[in-house]
């Protein structure tokens, strides 16, 4: 017996001295990170251009790289070149990872004045409504003006119309050979409103909005009824494919769009969801959510891009009554695949049926859309 204890004391012994020894790889001591610094330098081959500057990542022995351009730009190269527009101070910062671990370092990039191929323009109002817009930067690869109401242009010199009384916004944005930027300035109408605005008296805008007697818009709703929607294809105006014979049951429906309201304000063309709940395309949901699901099965999401946003309505060749409806900012009608242009297919005072081109398949273009999805709305009670 003394013996044995013994022996299972040299064991016990043994494994400890073992379990002990340092493990390769593990426990051997790593080196100090390196200190993360770079070098800044201004680009001499333009001397008109004192905006464009080439930064160097000096991190001795850095593996790993991540770039923050004072909010102009990101990048993960070791080396980048970056164009600032626009004078003012800019925080460049340094994310540098070696074999000792990360460090980050931050240094002030004073830009003394605005480049000549920064985003620029001048602003001409040309009655109550009304402004002309002319960009001012030299040869242009690339520019588009976007305006609050969801219109955009991309000639040097554009109209704009605002209809109603506010403040609106006017950005451009300009991709020359130095770089990408752009420049947002206000404008105010005081007006109230132009008495000639054609939409005033278009009785698919008046039954989509209420008009201006509606002063806080009109608040449709989706019904759940069976065969009031559904899926079909682009040539016919019904969901010949699937009418949803049961109805739109489910979580997908019940916690997702049927939980919404949506409502469409004339005024400055605002469309007003209730909130972020939606009804997310099956094979949509991962983008979107996170999570895989299974063929056919949609789900629901509260999504903060589904927001108030401007609406865009107008006669252009639609399904049905000809008109289309756009939506912009990533915005949309409470279904998530994807895509921000409907078409009203029919509307009465009383009901809104309306349809968006869709495709199953992620990797589809909205252009090469074979079916189209279908709801019936109701005004709210």
């Amino acid at each position: 017996m003394k013996r044995f204890n013994i022996l299972i004391n040299l064991v016990l012994t043994a494994l400890i001295v073992v379990s002990c020894q340092p493990k390769k790889g593990k426990d051997e001591e790593l080196p100090a990170p390196s200190v993360a610094d770079f070098e800044i330098v201004q680009n001499t081959s333009d001397p008109t251009d004192k905006n464009t500057f080439t930064f160097k990542n000096t991190t001795p022995g850095a593996f790993i790289t991540s770039w923050d351009f004072g909010g102009i730009a990101k990048s993960s190269a070791s080396n980048e070149t970056v164009f600032f527009g626009y004078k003012g101070t800019y925080k460049i910062k340094l994310l540098a990872t070696s074999k000792g671990g990360t460090t980050t370092i931050t240094k002030d990039l004073v830009i003394p004045e605005n480049s000549p191929y920064a985003a620029d323009f001048e602003i001409e109002k040309i009655g109550d409504y009304k402004f002309k817009v002319t960009s001012t930067v030299p040869d242009p690869i690339d520019m588009t003006f976007t305006y609050t109401n969801g219109d955009s242009s991309k000639t040097q010199v554009s109209e704009v119309y605002f209809p109603f009384k506010g403040n609106y916004n006017i950005t451009l944005k300009v991709k020359t050979v130095k770089g990408v930027s752009s420049i947002t300035k206000p404008v105010e109408v005081t007006e109230d409103h132009d008495p000639a605005n054609p939409d005033l008296n278009d009785p698919v805008v008046l039954a989509l909005t209420g008009g201006l007697a509606a002063a806080n818009g009109k608040t449709w709703v989706m019904i759940p009824n069976g065969k009031s929607g559904g899926v079909g294809p682009l040539g016919t105006l019904t969901p010949d494919w699937w009418n949803q014979p049961d109805g739109f049951t489910g979580p997908a429906w019940e916690k997702g769009m049927l939980t919404n309201e949506f409502t469409f304000n004339i005024r400055q063309y605002q469309y007003i969801p209730k909130n972020g709940n939606v009804t997310v395309h099956w094979n949509f949901a991962k983008e979107l959510t996170g999570v895989k699901r299974g063929t056919y099965d949609d789900g629901f999401y509260t999504d903060p891009k589904h927001k108030q946003a401007p609406f865009i309505i107008r006669k252009a060749n639609g399904a049905g009554t000809g008109y289309t409806l756009d939506f912009t900012n990533g915005s949309y009608l409470g279904y998530y695949d994807r895509r921000y242009n409907h078409e009203i297919v029919k509307i009465s005072a009383d009901t809104l049926f309306i349809r968006h081109h869709y495709a199953d398949s992620t990797n589809t273009s909205p252009a090469e859309d074979g079916g189209a999805r279908y709801f019936t709305l109701v005004p709210k009670k």
